[in-house]
């Protein structure tokens, strides 16, 4: 009969193996709050990146016109874009 190798520490076995200090534990829990921290960040970024695409393309998308070889649009349907109310 083969011995089955125990696996201690942080990366396998029982989290009642792992010993560690009351300031061990607390860096641990540091570490973790950063952690969430720059992850829900990095949501939040990309969130407002694609909502920034989103007004982007709506503006491109409305009514141009063409004036002097420029094109412009309506600072009303640029308000209605950005506010929500162009039929959503």
């Amino acid at each position: 009969m083969s011995k089955k190798k125990e696996s201690h520490g942080m990366l396998g076995g029982n989290l009642a193996d792992v010993h560690m200090s009351k300031d061990q534990a607390d860096v641990a829990i540091q570490l973790n709050d950063e952690k969430r921290f720059y992850q829900r960040e990095r949501f939040n970024i990309n969130r407002s990146i694609g909502m920034r695409e989103d007004i982007l393309s709506d503006i491109w998308s409305a009514n141009k016109k063409v004036v002097d070889g420029k094109w412009y649009i309506e600072l009303s349907q640029v308000c209605e874009i950005i506010g929500g109310s162009n039929g959503e």
